[in-house]
């Protein structure tokens, strides 16, 4: 009978858990593990999730102040002792904070004006949470979200820093803006972050206590930033701008040229418009100049001026549209490609 409760438990909290799945459009699979001790049912979850040779490699998780209430000291304790666990198998650590009104504030922030802060400590950690912050950015809902690497300097060599960090975005062609913080603090890591969308922070353990990158709890650090990710990786990551070949390397090739066609486009649209604004100001130049009986040779000159604008605008328009019909052909590109991993 108690086996049987049992297996009736796991199946309505595995179809809870597919209607959130359903609900927020995500591409996941539901697993739901029973056990009595919570620690050994951890040890169990994260070393049996995955399918067939995939195994999840990242617990992504709350930060246990969002937790359900329960003693405050038991409760933290148990919290680091379990993510300690998940660290121990060898799994990616992600710690989300974010305050409701802020999280919600995001849907009224264009792609464009969100900035993804990452603190750089050059290390195992930083590179992964570089790699997420990119990964982000590649999603429709922030495209065009950019990504500020701050790195951490203990020393006057900010030169030499910000060349290293340049030299390392440039080879893994990821576009970031690259900037040096002199002896950060928690303080500095405020100042410089309160105002970005996400911030990506690392941190450590000490025994079973989660510390900032001061050696200092998170909850003081992380009440002044609005929506952050606490990252700890298990081990380290090669951040390769060459993919696997085959039909992988020939999706991530369309995808970045149908970047470049977007950002061709953009720069073509932008002269088109600056082209029509001059034609536009020559043309009201004559007009003016005509009803108020200038000289022939300077209305001839006018004219001429006119006339020349009014071509190069002409000229920007129709090289606007082919440069928006390549940005066409490579999205097409781009999707079939797509389509055809997706269905592999």
């Amino acid at each position: 009978m108690a086996a049987a409760l049992l297996r009736l438990f796991a199946f309505w909290k595995e179809a809870e858990l597919r209607r959130d799945i359903d609900d927020y459009g995500i591409s996941a699979f539901p697993l739901v593990v029973i056990h009595p001790n919570l620690t050994e049912g951890i040890h169990a979850l994260v070393q049996s999730f995955g399918i067939g040779p995939i195994r999840a490699n990242t617990i992504l998780l709350n930060w246990f102040d969002q937790l359900p209430p329960s003693d405050p000291e038991t409760r933290e304790q148990e919290y680091g002792r379990n993510l300690r666990t998940a660290f121990r198998l060898g799994r990616n650590i992600i710690i989300l904070d974010t305050k409701p009104d802020a999280w919600n504030d995001l849907e009224s922030i264009p792609p464009a004006d969100r900035r993804i802060d990452v603190w750089w400590w050059n290390d195992a950690t930083s590179r992964l949470m570089l790699l997420i912050a990119y990964l982000i950015s590649r999603h429709e809902e922030w495209e065009d979200a950019k990504i500020r690497v701050l790195a951490a300097c203990f020393s006057e060599e900010t030169r030499e820093t910000v060349a290293d960090l340049a030299n390392v975005l440039d080879e893994v062609r990821i576009d970031a803006e690259p900037e040096v913080v002199i002896r950060p603090s928690p303080d500095a890591v405020a100042a410089y972050s309160d105002d970005a969308a996400l911030v990506f922070l690392p941190f450590r353990f000490k025994g079973d206590q989660p510390l900032d990158p001061f050696d200092e709890k998170p909850e003081a650090l992380l009440s002044r930033l609005r929506n952050t990710a606490m990252v700890l990786a298990a081990e380290d990551i090669q951040l390769d701008a060459d993919p696997e070949t085959g039909t992988a390397a020939q999706t991530a090739a369309a995808t970045d040229a149908l970047a470049d066609a977007r950002k061709k486009a953009e720069t073509e649209e932008k002269k088109t418009e600056e082209a029509s604004e001059l034609a536009e100001e020559k043309l009201k130049a004559l007009e003016e100049a005509a009803a108020s009986g200038v000289g022939v040779e300077e209305l001839s000159r006018l004219r001429s001026e006119a006339g020349e604008a009014k071509q190069q605008a002409v000229q920007a328009a129709r090289k606007a549209a082919k440069t928006q019909a390549k940005v066409e052909l490579a999205k097409r590109e781009a999707e079939a490609l797509k389509g055809t991993v997706s269905n592999k």
